[in-house]
């Protein structure tokens, strides 16, 4: 249930680091899909790779769609250290007045700045 042979989604990644007031690591991954699109295992691998080993306590992937492969569903299942999902319809349901926010004039990045950067270690 992937996308279609020679088409590509449209989507952003954005890859955070928060470190909480008990000075714990969540890793962020923030995927801008189009609504319709599926998301795959491979999407959320490298974010896995990449926030699976200390300092990292917690996971957390925001996309902007509810739709995920089966694959992707059960990769999310029982890892270590636990991931979050937040779809387009926690978003959409969340008490966060969205109408109150609006994008700053300019703020598109560039295709340069679409490129996920790596997860950098916290000091």
């Amino acid at each position: 249930m992937g996308r279609a042979a020679g088409t590509r989604p449209a989507r952003r990644r954005h890859r955070l680091v928060a470190e909480t007031v008990t000075n714990e690591f969540h890793a962020i991954q923030c995927k801008l899909f189009a609504p319709h699109y599926r998301v795959q295992k491979g999407d959320i691998d490298s974010f896995f790779t990449a926030s699976g080993k200390k300092p990292f306590t917690r996971r957390i992937i925001v996309a902007t769609t509810n739709l995920w492969s089966d694959h992707a569903e059960d990769a999310l299942r029982g890892q270590q250290p636990p991931v979050t999902k937040i779809d387009l319809f926690a978003l959409e349901n969340s008490i966060i007045d969205w109408a109150s926010f609006q994008a700053a004039r300019g703020s598109r990045p560039s295709a340069k700045e679409d490129a996920p950067a790596p997860i950098s270690r916290p000091r």
